[in-house]
């Protein structure tokens, strides 16, 4: 099954979703020219390879056997992606997803995305692609639509530093569906109902728990927010076997998220911006469990965060008008409203950072100070 001609409007853009065929190669090698200029290091083949095919092979691309799909803005090529099934087995794999920087943020990623997989789910089991390390956008993406990772790494290609993460969507299972994004009021129950979330986590993992925080939105006074408490659990090491072990007597899970956004400019050291997240029992009230090594990078900045929108009313105003926008312009799109919302978050940041130096915060010694196994709201 091949999915009809598609129109849509995305944000300010009209999109157009078009299946490749022979004749249509000059614009797959256009847009494909363009990913590998745009981003060398997510894909397995380089620009200079991608320039020395002639029209052949364009040709021969383009008429793969499979499914290649182009995102047409006013006729402009603005993403692509392409699924094929090797040998007529089950498993079909996801290849060269790209969404032009313009169109980023639109919703245009997620579109495609769901194309290919419609195509792919009447016909085979299951779904595979590769993310590389660092590409946290494209990640958010796939997670966002049911996609797991599978625990395989290999490197990108042979010679490169750089490591592919497999995720898998198992097709009978049908579609993951995610929670609305919608962004209420501030509740005055959410810091109790933080502190009884603390207080069992605490007595789940002792003292490998340096200290529980609870951070985001709805730890901070008047702030509108999602209706989830996020909690931080700062830890030695997020490799402590104690650390799982204890989260599991609560009937907590592990989940597929490893790393943090990094943002611009920041150190992106090994380890730097790693955690762990836990899903919350299903009895729980809708919880993030984020783990993160204490003196890291993300560790910080969520507590500076939270502190500084505490101290500053007026930019916790501006931040929840973005969030309200956002929400109502994407509702069931979270790759589009967080490619927007990480880099607001950043821009605080900088503010937060100017106020840090200031009143000479730290996280031990700031508005917040919380000794080992110490809760704090």
């Amino acid at each position: 099954m091949v999915p009809p001609l598609r129109r849509a409007r995305v944000g300010r853009m009209s999109i157009e979703l078009r299946r490749v065929t022979a004749d249509d190669w000059q614009l797959l090698r256009d847009v494909r020219l363009r990913a590998l200029a745009d981003a060398p290091e997510a894909f397995g083949s380089t620009l200079a390879q991608a320039e020395s095919l002639t029209e052949g092979g364009w040709r021969q691309r383009a008429d793969n056997g499979g499914l290649t799909l182009l995102a047409l803005d006013d006729g402009h090529p603005v993403a692509m992606g392409g699924a094929f099934a090797p040998d007529d087995g089950p498993t079909v794999f996801v290849w060269g997803m790209w969404t032009d920087p313009v169109a980023r943020g639109h919703g245009v990623g997620g579109q495609l995305l769901d194309a290919l997989v419609a195509w792919c789910r009447p016909s085979y089991d299951e779904v595979r692609l590769h993310v590389t390390e660092g590409n946290d956008g494209a990640r958010r993406l796939y997670v966002s639509r049911g996609f797991e990772p599978t625990g395989t790494w290999e490197p990108l290609c042979e010679g490169s530093p750089l490591q592919i993460e497999e995720l898998r969507l198992l097709l009978h299972q049908g579609p993951t569906q995610q929670p609305r994004i919608a962004i209420e009021a501030h509740d005055e129950r959410w810091p109790a109902e933080f502190e009884r979330i603390a207080a069992a986590l605490a007595g789940a993992l002792g003292e490998v728990a340096l200290r529980i925080d609870h951070i985001g939105s709805t730890s901070v006074p008047g702030l509108a927010a999602k209706d989830v408490i996020d909690v931080q659990v700062t830890v030695a090491d997020l490799a402590d076997p104690r650390l799982e072990a204890g989260f599991r007597t609560l009937g907590a899970t592990p989940t597929e998220h490893t790393r943090d956004h990094v943002p611009p400019g920041a150190t992106d050291a090994p380890g730097e911006w790693s955690k762990r997240m836990f899903r919350a029992p299903s009895s729980w009230r809708r919880t993030h469990l984020h783990v993160r090594e204490v003196g890291r990078g993300n560790q910080r900045y969520a507590l500076l965060f939270r502190d500084y929108l505490r101290s500053s009313p007026s930019a916790a105003t501006a931040y929840a008008r973005v969030k309200t926008a956002l929400a109502q312009l994407h509702p069931d799109d979270a790759d589009a409203y967080y490619a927007v919302k990480d880099p607001v978050c950043d821009l605080v940041m900088e503010a937060a950072e100017q106020w840090a130096h200031a009143v000479g915060w730290s996280p031990d010694g700031g508005t917040t100070h919380a000794s080992r196994g110490q809760v704090s709201c």
